[in-house]
């Protein structure tokens, strides 16, 4: 998982990686940018199904203006995951 700035730096990022699109999860058309908030919005969105019923490796990784950066690795057991409410 990617913090999504916009579909150009993600396709950019993707490709140098050297990585099928298919395994890069987006939301982006659903919630545009969400800054530090995009890999959570992937967590909470697209995989909750898959984190209720079994046990999930998670490798996320975030980068933004000012060469701040970070990498995550998250395992964790099956859990209930709230749905995001929009008002």
């Amino acid at each position: 998982m990617f913090h999504q700035a916009n579909t150009m730096i993600m396709d950019y990022v993707v490709k140098k990686l050297k990585q099928p699109l298919e395994k890069v999860l987006y939301n982006l058309e659903e919630f545009g940018n969400l800054g530090g908030a995009s890999i959570l919005s992937l967590i909470l969105t697209i995989i909750a199904d898959k984190l209720h019923k079994e046990p999930t490796s998670i490798l996320g990784s975030s980068f933004g203006l000012g060469l701040s950066w970070g990498t995550m690795l998250l395992k964790t057991k099956p859990m209930k995951v709230l749905p995001i409410i929009i008002l």
